[in-house]
């Protein structure tokens, strides 16, 4: 059995690492006091497939993987590159996660609340785990502090459950073998074999739980390992099904095509009366409709700026700033295996130096400047005198700007110009007229705003202006039906004109009716057009994902639609505004002797297709479990009869 066991382990061993990870990474989420927390919650049992789970079930769960997980993030932290030479984890692949430990702080720790949560977020994110997705821990964190570990814990309950009624089962030689084989947690350092002894002590001394609750968290992580085994193994697509495949995207077509571009209508549309105006513009008031706009000036202290007037740093300050942050000066060339670090000399450094010395120098300087502004325009309202924001500007030596009226729609302009920072654009709208905001750190600079004139939304009177922007709309829309009419009518005129000749192939065989049924289509879709006037446009052989290189109307995507359809069939389609009747004139098969070359990228693809779709129907059943878990209150007539 437990040989069985190993076999297993060693077939699905990264498999088997990435669920490592996932606990691994939310060892770093989650603290002591949230678990707390988490117990605090006095909710009724659930049920999961009718079966009763208590609340001290799910604590027992939260606070056995949240046990397990700590140790481990402490492992880790200790040897990193230990993992990396067993066989859970490709060079390449713990190459990219161990990157992303040291550049991930700063790249992403302002866009969360805390170094937790952000931790938290990124490991997700780098490691891709299915079932779940970024959105689902996000959703996780967001709902309140510790609903990430009390999730991950009915998340745990929800698939020992689904494991257990599908019979999946664990054998404590299973469990054995695998804390024994496939943990490199408990392994004597000298000999690199598995000491019951060490095993033993880390239980109760590192990871703090009885021997019987470490082997029952074990047991729920390998029925995870089985069920996920179970429910994606065992199907593999046919040998049709490649050719199939093959065939789609490797067979190539001519294409038949009349566009009916709603910009050759235009001269041709009429608009009735006056009347057709006001009621157009009355029934889309909405689209007419002038938002929220506000203009405002502004204070900046440009760090570019005041870099400029900043002095050289002493020897002395240089050192200083090389000593406080000498990570920013790391070298590292290494592998996974074997990583060597080492930092800049000071001597190499200094001119970056200088230069980050000058940056944090204007930065510091710009608050400053500014909050002395501010100090000044409140000592001015105090005392109920007019602020001169301009006046000010030029005193302090800053740079001062007025903006135009803009809306909400076009605020991002005004933030580009400022630097990029979303502060500006958060809070301009919030302030009244003639309110002076705080400094606020905008990218460029330190920023100080104030609000001139406010412009609420309002309907538009059917003024001169209006009545150009509501005809050139009427224009628009008449002449996009037009041209939708005229396609769907050729359409119909070749569907009539084909009900009408086919009747007289009805006695065929199978096979002759198919041929004579295109010869039939291929010649009504030339005929009926040409009758009208309508131009045709023909490609050259193409294929799927590609492009016709005389016709730039012709996008991948309408091609691939177009290339689904045999030869002599056609249909109505819309791309980028303008309708097409297309007909595929020809088709044919690539060779037949290409496909065992393309047999292995063909399944590939086919199965990175099922397990993402499977991934991501399982995501969704897993998701609705946990959430509902908890049973709905009961009934009116249930409570009174209770009572």
């Amino acid at each position: 059995m437990l040989r069985g066991f190993r076999k297993f382990f060693q077939k699905h061993e990264r498999k088997a690492f990435i669920i490592l990870a996932i606990v691994t990474a939310l060892a770093f989420g989650i603290s002591p006091q949230l678990i707390n927390m988490a117990g605090q919650d006095e909710n009724p049992p659930g049920t999961i497939y009718g079966k009763e789970i208590s609340e001290s079930e799910l604590r027992s769960i939260e606070i056995r993987w949240y046990n397990f997980t700590s140790y481990i993030a402490g492992y880790i932290s200790k040897n990193p590159f230990v993992l990396a030479k067993a066989p859970h984890f490709s060079e390449t692949g713990f190459q990219k996660w161990w990157d992303a430990q040291k550049e991930g702080e700063e790249s992403i720790k302002g866009q969360y609340k805390s170094w937790q949560e952000a931790y938290f977020i990124k490991a997700f994110t780098l490691l891709n785990i299915a079932p779940f997705n970024l959105a689902d821990y996000e959703e996780w964190w967001n709902d309140k502090p510790n609903k990430y570990s009390e999730s991950l814990a009915k998340t745990i309950a929800v698939l020992t459950a689904t494991a257990d009624r599908l019979g999946i089962q664990v054998s404590d030689d299973e469990i054995q073998g695998f804390i024994s084989s496939g943990l490199p947690f408990f392994r004597d350092q000298n000999t690199n074999q598995f000491s019951i002894n060490y095993y033993r002590y880390s239980v109760e001394r590192e990871i703090k739980l009885t021997q019987a609750g470490f082997e029952k968290t074990i047991e729920e992580w390998i029925k995870a390992l089985k069920l996920s085994t179970f429910r994606q193994e065992g199907e593999f697509p046919s040998l049709q099904e490649l050719f199939s495949q093959y065939i789609l995207n490797n067979e190539e077509a001519k294409i038949k095509w009349a566009a009916f571009n709603p910009d050759e209508y235009k001269s041709k549309v009429n608009i009735e009366s006056a009347e057709e105006l006001e009621k157009y513009f009355r029934d889309n008031m909405p689209a007419y409709v002038v938002p929220d706009k506000l203009q405002a000036e502004y204070i900046i202290a440009d760090y570019t700026k005041l870099k400029e007037t900043i002095r050289e740093p002493t020897p002395e300050e240089i050192k200083n700033y090389y000593d406080k942050n000498l990570e920013e000066f790391k070298i590292t060339d290494s592998t996974p295996v074997t990583p060597t670090a080492t930092h800049k000399k000071l001597e190499e450094a200094q001119e970056e130096i200088k230069l980050k010395w000058k940056e944090l120098e204007a930065k510091s300087v710009a608050i400053e400047k500014t909050a002395e502004i501010k100090q000044r325009i409140d000592i001015l309202l105090i005392k109920q005198k007019p602020v001169d924001m301009e006046a000010i500007a030029k005193e302090f030596g800053m740079h001062y700007e007025k903006t135009g009226f803009f809306s909400k729609e076009r605020v991002n302009e005004i933030t580009e110009a400022m630097g990029g920072s979303a502060a500006f654009a958060e809070q301009a709208f919030e302030y009244e007229k003639d309110i002076i905001s705080n400094p606020v750190d905008c990218g460029k600079g330190q920023l100080i705003f104030k609000v001139l004139e406010k412009k609420v939304t309002y309907n538009p009177p059917f003024t001169m202006a209006i009545k150009e922007k509501v005809t050139r709309d009427i224009i628009k829309m008449k002449s996009k039906q037009a041209a939708e009419n005229d396609c769907k009518e050729l359409r119909t005129k070749i569907t009539a004109s084909f009900t009408e000749e086919s009747q007289a192939i009805s006695g065929k065989t199978d096979e002759e009716k198919t041929r004579l049924e295109a010869e039939i289509k291929l010649r009504l879709f030339e005929s009926v057009l040409k009758n009208k006037g309508t131009p045709i446009n023909q490609s050259s052989w193409v294929k799927r994902g590609g492009a016709v290189p005389e016709h730039e109307e012709i996008d991948a995507d309408f091609l691939d639609k177009a290339l689904l359809m045999e030869t002599g069939d056609y249909t109505m389609t819309e791309s980028k505004g303008v309708y097409y009747l297309v007909q595929v004139n020809a088709k044919r098969p690539p060779a037949a002797e290409d496909f065992d070359s393309q047999k292995p990228l063909l399944e590939n693809e086919w199965m990175t297709k099922r397990n993402d779709d499977f991934n991501e129907k399982w995501r969704v059943e897993i998701k609705a479990l946990v959430n509902n878990m908890l049973p709905p209150p009961p009934a009116p007539q249930e409570q009174e009869s209770k009572k």
